[in-house]
C-alpha cells in the first residue's frame, strides 16, 4: 500500500473498522536507539516498552486510501 502503510518490519493484521472508515494494521518498525557498550535500567525499560521497539505496535489510516490505490492500480 505505499509509503502510507508499508515500512521495514512488516505488516499484519490488517483489519477495516465495522463502519468501514479505518484500516487498522501492526508493524514490527524499529526506531534506532543510542549505542553504547553499557545500558542503565532504565534504558533497557524504554527500549521493551516504547512504539516501534520492534515487537509491533497498531497503525491505523483512513480507508479512503484503499479506494485511491484500487482505481490507480486497478483497471477496469
Amino acid at each position: 500500500m505505499g509509503e502510507r502503510v508499508n515500512g521495514t518490519g512488516g505488516e499484519n493484521c490488517q483489519i477495516l473498522s465495522p463502519c468501514g472508515k479505518y484500516l487498522f494494521y501492526t508493524n514490527r518498525r524499529y526506531k534506532d536507539r543510542k549505542k553504547t557498550p553499557f545500558m542503565t535500567y532504565d534504558d533497557i525499560l524504554a527500549s521493551w516498552t516504547e512504539p516501534q521497539n520492534g515487537s509491533g505496535d497498531i497503525y491505523w489510516i483512513d480507508a479512503s486510501n484503499i479506494e485511491e490505490l484500487r482505481q490507480k492500480h486497478i483497471k477496469r
